[in-house]
């Protein structure tokens, strides 16, 4: 469950809709830490599910445009109580997670 996850969404939500310039990794600290980018959807995701390294990641989506107009807005929003709802799963909580197998893109299953 790496493509949807590690490459799809992050071309959309990260990657397409967000300026060139200001494309970066969300932080994958404490909570503390983390609490400022609490509910951004235009920062990258699942570093842990890429064999490269951050710096190659961000080189990979460095030439593709912004695409302004909403298209690429990630669904996940936070509701009138502060509670998140999740739609399209773009969470660095694994629990929150959107699970798309890989073999629904590529048709067979990853032996282990």
């Amino acid at each position: 469950m790496n493509y949807y996850n590690a490459i799809l969404q992050n071309l959309f939500f990260a990657t397409l809709n967000q300026q060139r310039k200001d494309r970066k990794f969300a932080k994958d600290e404490n909570i503390h830490t983390n609490r400022e980018e609490y509910g951004v959807k235009t920062l990258y995701r699942y570093k842990n599910k890429f064999l490269i390294s951050e710096k190659e990641i961000l080189e990979l989506f460095k030439d593709i445009p912004f695409l302004n107009g909403g298209l690429f807005d990630c669904l996940d929003k936070i509701d009138e109580s502060g509670k998140v709802i999740y739609i399209d799963g773009f969470s660095r909580n694994p629990k929150k997670e959107a699970k798309i197998p890989d073999e629904l893109f590529f048709g067979t299953k990853k032996k282990a």
